[in-house]
């Protein structure tokens, strides 16, 4: 076992022989990731474990052998590099203002699209030619299109559980029929007219109310912000 220090931040490295199995790999980095926290609590200093990351150097040959890798320590899971950079640096921004993809024109989706299966297929080392599906659910990313219309939905529950900001809460409208129906039950949305699909439609008020009216009656109705997600 190796180490290299540079001001706060400590490498700790391994040189891996191709017939090692990972097991005997892992239980030697855990052995010693426990030493360094057992120094580190003597010397009342503390292992940051939640930047704490695990990357591994192997031949192209070998990536599949590696993949997905982990090591435990402290209570906690040190995750792949690899994963972290993505969602730091690529799926961080499509999920950024999503919700206004809603709608948005199949060429511009596709074009996003491609952005996230090019990440899921870097974080999982998928070939380029295997079917991508798979790998989202594995990665439980949904497709840019649905991860919108998810945002959209939170949005739209927090407004109705008056946990959003009130001027989301007032772009919501609860149907009240005016006579006793039971319709009147069903938690359904008014939804306004718009003179233009294009643009109209995409209005919050608009995709809210078409959106959560889709839903089934169980999920309307549901009070915990955790259940609903």
């Amino acid at each position: 076992m190796y180490y290299h220090c540079y001001a706060d931040d400590t490498q700790v490295y391994l040189i891996i022989n191709p017939k090692d199995s990972w097991d005997d790999i892992e239980n030697r980095l855990e052995r010693c990731l426990s030493d360094m926290q057992d120094w580190m609590q003597n010397n009342i200093l503390k292992l940051n474990q939640d930047k704490s990351e695990l990357i591994i150097f192997t031949p192209k040959r070998m990536a599949n052998e590696f993949t997905g890798r982990k090591l435990a320590f402290g209570g906690s899971v040190i995750k792949d590099a690899c994963r972290t950079l993505v969602r730091s640096l690529a799926t961080s921004r499509l999920d950024y203002g999503n919700a206004l993809f809603f709608a948005l024109n199949a060429t511009s989706l596709q074009k996003l699209q491609k952005v996230q299966n090019t990440a899921a297929r870097l974080v999982t080392r998928l070939r380029k030619h295997e079917h991508i599906t798979p790998i989202l659910i594995t990665l439980h990313w949904l497709p840019v299109a649905y991860r919108a219309q998810y945002k959209i939905l939170l949005y739209t529950f927090k407004a109705l559980q008056k946990l959003a900001p009130k001027y989301i809460q007032e772009l919501i409208q609860v149907y009240r029929p005016q006579s006793l129906l039971r319709s009147g039950d069903s938690l359904s949305l008014v939804k306004p007219r718009t003179r233009s699909k294009m643009y109209g439609d995409r209005r919050f008020d608009v995709s809210s109310a078409t959106l959560w009216n889709c839903l089934p009656l169980d999920l309307r109705k549901e009070q915990s912000l955790e259940v609903f997600k």
